[in-house]
């Protein structure tokens, strides 16, 4: 049996595919629910990885992503 990824990790990686899909076009787009593609989002404002610029509107923070990765690179190393 394949290993069935969550909501939150398909929103995460169409994010990275088309970074100007709001909430309301990835839901469309994944055949979600708004109110939990919204929520997904909102998550991922908190955690560092989105902006909100504006109603609707979010903006990728690469930094972010970027250092997260290089954490994540040195717990593999160590």
């Amino acid at each position: 049996m394949g290993e069935e990824v969550s909501l939150r990790e398909r929103v995460f990686r169409e994010l990275l595919l088309h970074p100007d899909y709001g909430p309301r076009d990835m839901a469309r787009h994944l055949r979600a629910k708004y109110s939990t593609v919204s929520v997904i989002y909102s998550k991922l404002c908190e955690d560092g990885f989105l902006v909100r610029e504006s109603r609707g509107k979010y903006s990728l923070n690469i930094p972010r992503f970027i250092l997260d990765l290089y954490d994540r690179l040195k717990r593999l190393e160590g």
